[in-house]
Parts: C-alpha cells; sequence; structure tokens
C-alpha cells in the first residue's frame, strides 16, 4: 500500500474511533446510573485518543495533530490524552503520590502503602464538552478525509 492509501485510511480509522467515541458518550449521557457508564466512558476515553497516538503503517507513521481539535477544547484534550496515558490504557504510579514503608511486626514486615486515589471518570462531569470537542474535530477531520480521498492513487 502506497503512503497516500495509508494516510486515508488512518483518516478513515480515526473518524470510526470518534465516531464510536461520541455515540458511546451519547448512550453514557443518557444512562448515567448504569453500573456500565464508567466502564462505557472510559472506553470512550481511549477512543477518542486513539487517533492522538502513533499507527503504524508499512509506509510510516500516522497521528493526528492538534489542528483537528477545536481551540475552545484544547485543555480539555491535554486532560483526555494525559488521563488516557497515566490512567486509562496504563497506570503511571507518580500519579498516585503514593508512599510505601515497611511496619515491622513480631511475625515479619508488611509493606504499608499510602497514596492517592485516582478518579479515572473525573473528565465525566464534563460530558458535554467532551462531546462538542468530539464533534468539532470529526467535522475539521471531515474536511481533510474528503481531501486526502480526492488524491488517492
Amino acid at each position: 500500500m502506497n503512503p497516500g492509501r495509508e494516510r486515508h485510511l488512518h483518516l478513515f480509522c480515526c473518524a470510526e474511533w470518534l465516531n464510536e467515541a461520541w455515540a458511546l458518550l451519547q448512550q453514557v449521557r443518557e444512562n448515567r446510573d448504569s453500573p456500565l457508564a464508567g466502564a462505557a466512558f472510559r472506553y470512550a476515553s481511549i477512543l477518542y485518543a486513539k487517533p492522538y497516538k502513533f499507527s503504524h503503517g508499512d509506509r510510516g507513521k500516522y497521528k493526528l495533530d492538534g489542528r483537528y481539535v477545536p481551540i475552545e477544547s484544547l485543555e480539555l484534550h491535554k486532560l483526555l490524552i494525559d488521563d488516557r496515558d497515566q490512567i486509562h490504557a496504563h497506570t503511571d504510579i507518580r500519579r498516585m503520590n503514593a508512599i510505601v514503608e515497611p511496619i515491622h511486626f513480631q511475625d515479619g514486615t508488611r509493606a504499608l502503602i499510602s497514596r492517592s486515589i485516582v478518579y479515572s471518570n473525573a473528565t465525566l462531569e464534563q460530558i458535554n464538552q467532551l462531546i462538542a470537542l468530539i464533534e468539532g474535530t470529526i467535522d475539521a477531520l471531515e474536511m481533510d478525509r474528503r481531501i486526502q480521498e480526492a488524491r488517492v492513487q
């Protein structure tokens, strides 16, 4: 596959992931009391971040850059990417602010762990802004995707 086709495929997949995240967030907003709402929200957050992480093709590496993010949503975008990297898809220990101390007892030593609780659904309170962010991103992406599609050879 040539680089132009790979780029088009990547843009197509990005649109697919963003649309799936949007649809999931619509369901979460309507069913906030569902026991699955938290898990669906976390998965939607991962889907949102996927286009902004490298995808390796045979001809190159592809990812969306910041031009697809509506300017008024840049802070929320950064928060979502950080949450994906440090909470949802990976666990960054430094985010826990943990302390591990040995406690000695007569029958042996135990490790006492004190850490901050990291709420992985903290951005759930901003669900309406997140949906608007995805809508703006999809609009910007769609224009670029159509231009790229016309160039596919």
